[in-house]
């Protein structure tokens, strides 16, 4: 019983350290540094990943909390993330299991975790404003017909103007649709509410990844930053998947 619970704690000693070296590469004031925690994501093997889990559920489980910067295994089409519970928007259903969205949160211009206490309004303790994303993460969907859904009858074929390298167009609910094509196919695209509908409107970025679906809402007042703030993403994604593909 000693002898494991000192592998154990070995384990947990040497996954928390790369779950810590993880977290400083992430909160690097440049978000494209992101990427350099891939590698060390990767060194992690299936048995540690095991092992991890096991620490997760000694700990109190996934629901530990985001104040934790303990690495979360979990999968969404059949692709893994290891992902520091302190970017997790909601809690897996289970450790390293298949879910149909990963919601991750994170601090924007920086892409570092968000303050655990912060609340919905974006202020912290201390009435610190934070300004946030959220990021959707699901399993693959065919861009042009979720396009299609959202868009709520904005025609591509239409000669919209363009804006900042997207094409323009209002929906039939009066929302803002930008997007970008490649031929005929979408490869990005964002809805936009306005001042007259909400005090404070958003975008939400929408792409595919890896074949995956991602939404990331953007302040509306960024849209022209829409080519850095999906690479910035995309990033921060590639930093949590697993680079050796489908597990």
């Amino acid at each position: 019983m000693v002898r494991t619970k000192r592998r154990v704690a070995s384990s947990a000693r040497r996954i928390l350290g790369v779950a810590a070296a993880c977290f400083l590469a992430v909160s690097s004031p440049n978000p494209m540094s992101t990427a350099n925690a891939a590698p060390r994501l990767a060194s992690i093997s299936d048995a540690e990943v095991a092992r991890l889990c096991e620490e997760l559920e000694a700990a109190g489980g996934v629901r530990i909390g985001r104040g934790s910067a303990m690495l979360a295994p979990t999968k969404v089409g059949g692709i893994r993330f290891l992902v520091p519970m302190n970017y997790l928007g909601f809690p897996p259903t289970g450790c390293d299991e298949e879910q149909s969205t990963l919601v991750l949160l994170a601090q924007i211009p920086s892409f570092a975790p968000i303050p655990p206490r912060t609340s919905s309004n974006n202020r912290a303790a201390g009435s610190t404003t934070v300004s946030w994303t959220s990021i959707g993460v699901k399993t693959p969907v065919d861009l042009r017909r979720a396009f299609r859904a959202y868009g709520r009858g904005v025609n591509i074929d239409s000669n919209h103007p363009v804006l900042d390298g997207l094409f323009h167009a209002k929906s039939s609910n009066n929302k803002d649709v930008y997007y970008a094509l490649d031929g005929s196919n979408v490869t990005v695209f964002m809805v936009c509410s306005t001042f007259e509908q909400v005090p404070f409107p958003g975008c939400m970025e929408r792409f595919l990844h890896k074949g995956l679906f991602i939404s990331a809402r953007l302040p509306r007042e960024n849209i022209s930053s829409w080519r850095s703030f999906r690479a910035s993403t995309i990033s921060l994604l590639d930093t949590f998947m697993n680079p050796s593909g489908r597990r």
